[in-house]
């Protein structure tokens, strides 16, 4: 299709000759961000028709809509019939085609079929400028802030089924970086064979020390999802015992507690909703991280994040874990992770408003009561203020507040 597209826009050697000239100069800049087809494809349309080029910029919404529209091709808005008459008069005839290779989405705009927005993904695995992202790297050659560069995505990518491999390739990519670079590579894990499953999900695991744990808005997801979600598709590439065998082996070799608990969420059933894993290996894999914590030194417990989930998780099937939870380091991550963002909108207005919450309820379950649990929030702030052995950090202090708050009695409005 690209030589049915371009072949017609030429008609002397000397517009041959620039053309040639421009290419190498056009793909070096572009490196690997942009496929090459695209590459060659668009640098015809600037020699031969840089009018209708120079008309990208503008229309890149209309080219690569964020949110594909079902409709029919006489129901276009004015701007949209504005941008087809001018696109195609420019084109001489070429319009159609150049949609069709380049810019799928706009088809409609010339009386062609619908895309739907689930085809972006796939444009974007491709590097075609019919994903707004790769278009706009076309057209700025920049990055956006956070988007890893497509090489950082396939080193990733080449290294699935190789643990070490993956170890090394995914501790080369700045933090800043790893979000994208992760959640990039969920269609390259759709298809890993049987065998590359574990090996690649226990170097996936490895790296949620270093995301963020929550949601940052009322529509952004937890940032352990850059992790969970190539993790998640590779299981659902498993069936049967191979599939638990695989969560279980990946369950022991995961190093922090918090981790095996995300793994957990993953694997195991909903009410209604079967599992990747059976409910009697679920039941005996939160017995195996009851076990866990009850033998974590306050040590180990100070490095844990969502500490307080994690208890509660160990104790669905019986009480809570945790034995030294009056040790003031246990004390400050179970305060630290029981404050909760809650984000709430006005009906009518765009602004967000983000409100810390305690889980007051769950703290007190885990310490048996609030007079246990003044207890042990008394000794930390001992520690924090007047001793120091517990760094008093911005987290901690947030809780330590919030923990003031809720024990004269005071609840937030939902509550």
């Amino acid at each position: 299709m690209l030589v049915q597209l371009i072949l017609p826009m030429f008609s002397t050697i000397r517009d041959v000759k620039r053309y040639l000239a421009s290419v190498p100069l056009a793909v070096r800049s572009l490196g690997t961000e942009v496929n090459l087809v695209d590459v060659l494809a668009l640098e015809a349309l600037r020699v031969r028709f840089p009018a209708a080029h120079a008309m990208l910029p503008a229309a890149a919404d209309l080219l690569t809509p964020a949110k594909t529209r079902f409709q029919a091709s006489t129901d276009r808005t004015e701007r949209e019939r504005a941008f087809v008459e001018e696109f195609t008069s420019l084109l001489n005839g070429h319009a159609q085609p150049v949609i069709r290779l380049l810019f799928p989405a706009a088809e409609r705009l010339l009386g062609g079929q619908n895309y739907s927005f689930d085809w972006n993904q796939t444009w974007e695995q491709d590097r075609r400028v019919a994903c707004s992202t790769v278009l706009d790297f076309y057209l700025h050659r920049r990055l956006p802030a956070g988007r890893a560069p497509a090489e950082y995505v396939d080193q990733v990518a080449d290294c699935i089924g190789d643990e070490s491999a993956l170890n090394e390739v995914l501790g080369q990519v700045p933090d800043a970086l790893l979000d994208d670079t992760l959640k990039r590579l969920v269609l390259h894990c759709r298809d890993a064979p049987e065998g590359s499953v574990l090996p690649t999900a226990a170097a996936l695991m490895r790296q949620l020390p270093r995301v963020r744990l929550g949601s940052t808005g009322m529509y952004s997801p937890s940032g352990e999802w850059a992790v969970l979600s190539p993790v998640s598709v590779l299981l659902r590439n498993l069936g049967g015992d191979v599939a638990d065998h695989t969560v279980r082996s990946l369950f022991s070799g995961i190093p922090s507690l918090y981790g095996k608990v995300l793994l957990l969420d993953i694997a195991s059933g909903r009410p209604g909703k079967q599992g990747l894993i059976p409910d009697e290996s679920a039941r005996l894999l939160r017995q195996e991280l009851a076990s866990l914590l009850r033998t974590a030194g306050p040590e180990d417990l100070a490095d844990e994040r969502m500490l307080l989930r994690t208890v509660l998780v160990a104790a669905a099937d019986g009480p809570p874990a945790l034995e030294p939870a009056f040790d003031a380091r246990a004390v400050a991550r179970l305060l630290e992770s029981g404050v909760a963002p809650v984000h709430s909108q006005t009906m009518g207005s765009v602004a967000v408003r983000t409100e810390k919450q305690l889980r007051w309820d769950s703290l007190v379950s885990v310490y048996g009561g609030e007079a246990h649990l003044a207890e042990a929030a008394v000794a930390l702030m001992q520690q924090c203020l007047q001793e120091g052995t517990v760094e008093l950090n911005e987290d901690l202090a947030a809780a330590l507040a919030l923990y003031e708050k809720y024990a004269t009695g005071w609840r937030p409005e939902e509550f």
